[in-house]
C-alpha cells in the first residue's frame, strides 16, 4: 500500500505545479458535496483500479489505474455567436497541461504513467468534469514465508453423532 500512497502523492504534487490549477486533493467525493468542496479549476486523484498477478517468489506485479478528475467551471459561452468563443475552451487547454505534467512521469518505485482513457462526466450545470485515466505498474516484494504448521486430526466418537449417521 505504500506504493499506492506514493503514486497518489506524487501525482498530486505534479498537478499542483500545473499553471491555473487552484485545488488539488485526493478524491473523497468533494464534487458530490452541495456546494462542491473545491475551488475551480481542480484536480482530484485516486486509485481507480488495481490488478495483481502472482509471481513464483510470492511477490506480485501490480497494474494500477490512476483516476485524475479535472473539473472546470465554465464561465464563457461557446456558441458560434459568442465573441469570446475561443476563451470557452480553457477546460481543454487545462487537460493538455495535465497530460503534459503526468504522461510518462514515473519514479524508481513505479513505472511511468501512461494515459489510457479520458471521458467526460456530467456533474452540475456550468461545470465540465473529465476523468483522465493513467496506467502504471510496480512490483511488490515477496512476503516472508510462513512456517507450515502441522495439521492435527481427531476422531469423532460415534456416541457424539446424531442417530442414524
Amino acid at each position: 500500500m505504500e506504493t499506492l500512497k506514493a503514486i497518489i502523492n506524487d501525482v498530486m504534487d505534479r498537478l499542483q505545479e500545473v499553471d491555473g490549477m487552484k485545488y488539488v486533493d485526493k478524491n473523497w467525493g468533494q464534487l458530490q458535496c452541495e456546494p462542491p468542496a473545491v475551488k475551480y479549476p481542480c484536480a482530484l486523484v485516486d486509485i481507480g483500479d488495481a490488478d495483481y498477478e502472482n509471481l513464483g517468489s510470492g511477490g506480485q506485479v501490480a497494474s494500477v489505474v490512476v483516476d485524475v478528475v479535472v473539473s472546470v467551471q465554465r464561465l464563457t459561452p461557446s456558441s458560434t455567436a459568442s465573441k469570446r468563443r475561443v476563451d470557452s475552451y480553457a477546460d481543454l487547454e487545462l487537460l493538455k497541461k495535465v497530460q503534459d505534467a503526468l504522461h510518462l512521469y514515473g519514479t524508481e518505485a513505479y513505472q511511468p504513467l501512461i494515459r489510457s482513457r479520458m471521458y467526460k462526466e456530467d456533474t452540475e450545470p456550468g461545470v465540465s468534469t473529465y476523468h483522465l485515466l493513467y496506467r502504471t505498474g510496480y512490483l511488490t516484494p515477496p512476503v516472508e514465508r510462513y512456517e507450515r504448521k502441522e495439521v492435527r486430526t481427531f476422531k469423532i466418537l460415534p456416541s457424539l453423532l446424531p442417530d442414524g449417521q
